[in-house]
């Protein structure tokens, strides 16, 4: 028989409990065994064909032999001059080039004041605040939070205390982690690098952007450029949440609640329905403009989009009988409020036409009969069973 342990002794207790861990010595000891060993990296994440669990690999006999000796060179001491292939049928840009190009695309958007678009990749110290930093192309855009949040959803900052913004700050931002951001540049610097390359790089304003995109869609908009209820567009996701996403809609920031996000089911969960830096299509539900003010208050709905662009079934008398796939999406103290699944028609059911034999929670799925329904609200009500 084999020898079994008591899990309930004091010794077992005591091993069980967490040892804090010494963040600053683990990561000075990683460094120092990095240091210690050029090919760290590859060395940790090779397979090891000694524990016989290694995956077996195709092939490649037209693969050149590795030479198991020679170690990878890190950087050359410069490159050589450009030699012509001769091939006519093949495009390619050297690194070099295209760093110029984008370089030289930042410089034209600040004559220009233009608005372009980058990548948020990372949130960085400097001094007691921090930076964010995105990316478009090769070009690293660095931003100023007191800039980059501006015009964003942040409420009851004021009064905050250096430090406490910054906390708001960087707990906003990282929540922003490849959200796509739109800013005009204002400037293009240099940093030198640990082996001494010069590499350009912008200073952005994400608030001039908005400001200017705001003027372009409803302060001094156009005919072709104003935006009304109706108007449709695509919208950045920047943030999610389990109840909501924050989209960039029209140089605004706005909320959109998960009964905005889709006419056809209901999502339980935003955050796993949507991901930061993706398209959301959307039309405008509501909106007022101050333009003496400033200000836009706008709502965008993409369940709105889809009702009105693709054909969906609407509450109709022949309901009246059928039997629907619903989901309960709220409870209070007399009904159980549902979306009828595939439909997104809202249903009431009185707790007393609950013929399941237990109470019934948000997320349940239960099968609905349609008793009564009500066309001004686009409501159906009747009893139903869980499934």
């Amino acid at each position: 028989m084999e020898d079994t342990m008591n899990l309930n002794t004091p010794e077992v207790a005591e091993a069980a409990v967490e040892t804090p861990v010494d963040e600053e010595a683990a990561f000075a000891n990683t460094a120092e065994e990095v240091a210690a060993n050029p090919d760290f990296v590859a060395a940790d994440t090779a397979s090891n064909e000694e524990d016989g669990d290694a995956k077996t690999e195709a092939v490649d006999e037209d693969a050149p032999e590795e030479d198991a000796e020679a170690a990878p060179e890190r950087r050359l001491p410069k490159l050589g001059r450009y030699v012509d292939s001769g091939n006519d049928l093949i495009e390619a840009q050297m690194p070099d080039m295209v760093q110029a190009s984008d370089e030289d695309e930042m410089r034209r958007a600040i004559r220009q004041h233009r608005v372009l678009y980058a990548k948020v990749v990372a949130i960085e110290p400097m001094g007691d605040g921090i930076k964010i930093v995105a990316k478009r192309n090769t070009m690293r855009v660095v931003f100023v939070p007191e800039d980059f949040f501006k015009y964003s959803l942040m409420k009851d900052m004021d009064g905050l205390s250096n430090e406490e913004k910054t906390i708001r700050y960087k707990r906003k931002a990282n929540r922003m982690l490849g959200a796509v951001i739109s800013f005009i540049p204002r400037d293009v610097g240099y940093f030198t690098d640990d082996f001494g390359t010069r590499i350009p790089f912008a200073v952005g304003s994400r608030a001039d952007a908005l400001a200017q995109l705001q003027n372009r869609y409803f302060f001094r908009a156009t005919p072709q450029t104003r935006v009304e209820v109706g108007s449709t567009t695509t919208a950045s996701v920047l943030s999610c949440g389990p109840r909501y996403v924050i989209v960039e809609a029209f140089g605004v920031e706005v909320s959109m609640g998960t009964g905005a996000l889709s006419a056809f089911e209901y999502i339980e969960d935003a955050s796993k329905s949507f991901k930061v830096g993706m398209g959301i299509p959307v039309a405008v539900e509501a909106l007022e403009v101050d333009a003496r003010a400033k200000t836009v208050n706008i709502r965008v709905s993409h369940s709105l989009l889809e009702r009105m662009s693709a054909k969906v079934e609407g509450v109709s008398e022949s309901m009246i009988g059928g039997r629907y796939l619903a989901t309960i999406v709220n409870v209070t103290d007399k009904y159980y409020h549902v979306v009828l699944d595939g439909l997104k028609i809202r249903g009431v059911i009185p707790k007393t036409q609950n013929i399941s034999n237990e109470m019934l929670m948000i997320g349940d799925k239960v099968s609905m009969l349609v008793r009564y329904i009500n066309k001004e609200q686009a409501l159906v009500i009747g009893g139903c069973h869980k499934i």
